[in-house]
């Protein structure tokens, strides 16, 4: 006998005897008054058994045959290849007249070693913007947050501006403390004065300048 068998065996000796009232008894056990007086009334006829479930030791109703275990991994492994667990499933029910549950079909394909499909998402084909032709057409800047300094100085961030065309750091480029616009400023300054005004800029949008958060071209 289990451990909660006797436990019930033991709640039921304690009514019997006075012990216990039916009501103690069964908040002991988690079972409503009704379900104990049931109990006892098994007990009375049967003894100890009248504490053993009648469905111990009986397979379950629903239970899968051998037979169609096996026929569940063969149709998988056949005519279905490729179909994941749902519908599998559905096809079972439609087609195969065996009518099982999903997580059945599931238990079953995966204890015999049937790995899940996977859902692959197509690739979304990305083509690179191809760069300008000439220096001065358009500059890329951004700022980069970053313990620059290491353990010399505080956190930083290097603002800094490219030539798309050619990659070159042009010039304006310092550390701020944090982002800014009017580091932005300071860096089209620079460059104005050094290299002349460029004919657009390319800034991301994390960007403080950015306003509604998109990529822009100005």
């Amino acid at each position: 006998m289990s451990e909660r068998q006797w436990k019930r065996l033991d709640a039921v000796a304690a009514v019997e005897q006075g012990i216990l009232s039916n009501v103690g008894a069964a908040a002991r056990l988690g079972l409503s008054a009704r379900q104990l007086r049931r109990v006892r009334r098994r007990v009375a006829e049967l003894g100890r058994a009248g504490v053993v479930h009648g469905n111990t030791g009986r397979a379950p109703k629903h239970r899968l045959s051998a037979e169609q275990r096996e026929r569940i991994v063969e149709l998988r492994l056949g005519q279905y290849r490729g179909f994941n667990d749902q519908h599998f499933t559905d096809k079972l029910g439609e087609v195969e007249q065996l009518e099982v549950s999903r997580a059945t079909v599931r238990r079953v394909l995966r204890a015999a070693g049937v790995a899940p499909t996977q859902r692959r998402r197509p690739r979304v084909p990305r083509r690179r913007r191809a760069r300008k032709p000439a220096a001065g057409m358009m500059l890329l800047w951004d700022g980069s947050t970053h313990r620059w300094l290491e353990r010399r100085g505080p956190q930083l961030c290097l603002m800094g501006a490219l030539d798309d065309a050619t990659s070159e750091l042009l010039p304006g480029a310092h550390f701020v403390a944090h982002e800014c616009a009017a580091g932005y400023l300071r860096m089209l300054q620079a460059m104005v004065q050094a290299r002349g005004r460029p004919l657009s800029i390319y800034k991301d949008r994390h960007s403080s300048l950015q306003v509604h958060g998109e990529d822009t071209e100005h």
